[in-house]
Order: structure tokens, then sequence, then C-alpha cells
């Protein structure tokens, strides 16, 4: 057994790797070579050389790396960011203005948010008192600092929203696990960043892939990506909602579903929103959402999607089509309509991935909703307004009804939505 010697002070190059070591074939300490996550091998990414671990290695690979928070965690971490989340002094003016000017929320939504912690602080470093066990406990947490051995610490990256993360959990409101910030200001470098303590040690609990949304019924999940959209689904909608945290967390979405159903949540229906790049700009992104319906089906569970670009519309993410048409509903439609919304190039690409997948025909059996509309004579779900006959006595009447109805409707937000009209024929006769 070749002998591997840990650098204690050296973080890994590669992210798949947990614990840097001495490579024992190239000799590099520099953190090229390290143990790989479940602790069974290393490997170094510079010379492509690896092998079995040994056990010890395994095990305090194991012992270092906490997969999940236990409930005990959950409920001291939760308390604790509730405390940190209610001392920051919220700038509650600055928060309404990025929530309902910035982003076009409606007031009611922006006072719901700014309850669950949405919310611009105007203090960014905070000191808590605590209890020395819950000291050892907190410390571990990525967004938290040990000030003493009874106080625990945050920093808070100034002009941002603070969006705070949420899991479900059995029996009870979901817990806030963790807090992501979104820049406010500047529209360089990341939208979105962590908080994050300077020294992560080396036990630590993991980011969260996704954050929870309760809605009023739960009878339907809506799975999309981000935090904010799984607010605003869930708002609008009513269902429950999983904001991913990355696009990269559909691969997770079977996992997700299991610790739902852990927590006592049970779903007839699960909706995916995929964000609109997903149909003609990211193959992979699309992939991935294939990859989670895909998963799902082997559970036998309903799937549809979310689709709202035949209406019309070239909001990027479901939240932004949400917040401009409030009174319209996007179509609910099947994997079907989903697969051939996608470029030939993208379904070529996910084909020649997923083609040994038993259960890939099986999600196009379901025939296409869209299809089925447009076949018939007029299709409500592509049209923003239904307009009822109009009754006028002039021409002059026609075209201010005319006027009205298309220019107030349409151009006062600033959107070309398509409209079916139908006017009477005027009293001379003649049809306008």
């Amino acid at each position: 057994m070749l002998e591997l010697i840990k650098l204690p002070n050296i973080k890994p190059k590669w992210r798949e790797l947990t614990i840097a070591v001495v490579c024992p074939y190239c000799g590099d300490d520099r953190g090229h070579c390290g143990i790989t996550s479940d602790g069974t091998s290393f490997y170094c990414v510079k010379c492509h050389n690896g092998g079995p671990t040994s056990s010890r290695a395994a095990h305090q690979t194991e012992r270092n790396i906490q997969t999940s928070l236990n409930p005990a965690a959950v409920d001291t971490v939760d308390a604790f960011l509730h405390k940190a989340l209610a001392s920051c002094r919220v700038d509650r003016e600055e928060t309404l203005v990025c929530l309902v000017e910035e982003r076009g929320m409606p007031q009611e939504l922006a006072e719901r948010l700014i309850e669950r912690g949405f919310v611009v602080p105007t203090r960014h470093h905070m000191n808590f008192s605590c209890s020395v066990d819950d000291q050892k406990l907190l410390r571990k947490h990525p967004a938290l600092t040990a000030a003493s051995s009874n106080q625990i610490s945050i920093d808070i990256h100034k002009n941002a929203l603070l969006v705070p993360i949420y899991l479900p959990r059995n029996g009870k409101s979901s817990a806030l696990v963790d807090i992501r910030t979104r820049s406010v200001m500047s529209k360089n470098g990341a939208k979105y960043l962590w908080i994050a303590k300077n020294s992560k040690g080396r036990e630590k609990y993991p980011r969260p892939s996704y954050t929870f949304a309760e809605g009023t019924d739960h009878t339907k999940l809506v799975i999309l990506e981000g935090e904010i959209k799984a607010e605003v689904a869930s708002y609008f909608l009513g269902h429950d909602a999983v904001g991913l945290i990355g696009s990269a967390n559909y691969s997770r979405v079977g996992e997700i579903l299991t610790e739902l159903y852990d927590c006592g949540r049970t779903y007839s229906e699960v909706i995916f929103a995929p964000d609109l790049d997903t149909y003609k700009k990211n193959r992979d992104i699309a992939l991935k959402v294939v990859e989670a319906a895909l998963t799902l089906a082997a559970r036998e569970l309903e799937i549809s999607f979310l689709l709202w670009h035949p209406l019309g519309s070239r909001a990027k993410g479901l939240d932004d089509f949400l917040l401009a048409h409030p009174d319209n509903a996007p179509v609910e439609c099947t994997f079907r309509d989903f697969w051939e919304s996608l470029t030939p190039g993208a379904r070529e690409y996910i084909e020649s991935r997923i083609e040994d997948n038993a259960l890939f025909p099986l999600l196009f059996n379901s025939s296409a909703v869209l299809t089925e509309e447009m076949d018939k004579p007029f299709c409500s779900q592509m049209a923003a307004y239904s307009i009822t006959p109009i009754e006028v006595s002039s021409d002059e009447e026609a075209v201010d009804a005319l006027i009205g109805l298309l220019f107030d409707k349409c151009y006062s937000k600033k959107v070309m939505i398509p409209c079916v009209v139908q006017i009477s024929n005027n009293k001379n006769g003649g049809a306008i």
C-alpha cells in the first residue's frame, strides 16, 4: 500500500477531491492529488495516477465530511439564522424598491418575502452569544465563525438582498438552513454569492442544493431553477415549489423527491419549469431535465411541463413571465411538447446519450397538449385575451373601440399580446 501524506493547509485543486495529499507517484504537494469524496480512492490530476486508499484514510475522510444536517442540528441552525435575520436591521424601503420596483412584484408578495427573510440589511457584522455546545455545532456551518468559546459571528455582504434557503422537515414548517445574497448594486461579477466564513475548518456542513417554498396546494410540486423563482411560482400557482440552486442540481431531483417523501410530502404530479435558454441554447441543461424526468418516470409519477414561449413571451424564467403577466397562466404541457420545443441539435444530442434507456419512449405516451390546442378553431391558451363582441353605432365608435381594446391592453404593458377581436356590423350594415 502506497503511503498517503496529508497536506492539512492545502486545498484540493479539483472539487471531487476532499483531502489533499502528497502524490506517491509524482510527488506533487500543491493540492493536485487528493482523496475522493467517498474516501475509497485517491487520484492525481497532474500525473493521472491513482488507486485505492487504506481503510484508515477512508474512515478519516468519512469522519471529516458530514453529508447532511441531523434533526437536532437543523433546529439549532434554524433558530440561530432566524435570530440573525431579526437582528440585522432591515432597510425596508430599499428592500421594497428591490422587490416591487425593480423586480415588479406585487406588494403582497414582497411583504411575504420580507417575512421569510428576503431583506436588504443595514447591519453587516454581528456577534451572538450562545451555549458552548451550540457554539461547537454552529461554527461548523460554512456561513458562521466562532468569535469566542460562547459566541458566533456572521458577516453579510453589503448592498445585497439576503436570500434565505429553506428545507422541508417532518411535521413542521420549513427550516432555514443557509443564506445566499443577491447583488442589488453592481451588474458585474457574480449575481449570487454564498455567505461564507474565512476558514471553513475540517468539519463542515454541505451547502444546500435547493430551497423549498411551501404553497397552499400540496398535491403538486413545481421544480425550477432559482430560489426567488420558487417563491414567485408558489405564490402565483399555489403549488409547493423546489428552487434548484444551479441547473446542475437537476441531476439531484430523485434525491430531492426522496427527502420530501421522508418529510411526509407526497405529490400526485411533478411539474418542470426550465428556463427559456434550455430550449434554444443550453443542450446540457436540457439533457439534465430529461434525465430528471426519466428518474421520476421510474417512480411512476405524473410529469408535466410549464411553457410560456408559445404565448409569445421572451421571459427567461417562469418568475419573469408570471410577474409580467399576472392574469395569464403558462401552458401546462406534456413531455412531448417540451421535447418538440427543443432545437433539433439538442434532441439529437440528448438521444445519443440516453438511447439505451428503456423508459425514454414511455415519456411520449401522452399526446401533446399544444398540438391538440392548435387543432381547435380558436386556441384560448395561445391568446392572452379573448374579447367579446362589441356593439357599435358608427365607424367612429368602432375605431375608438379598437384603439381602446388593442392599444390600452397591449401597449400599456409594452408587450405585444395576441388578441382575438370580434366586432359586429354597424347600423348601416357595413362590416367593420
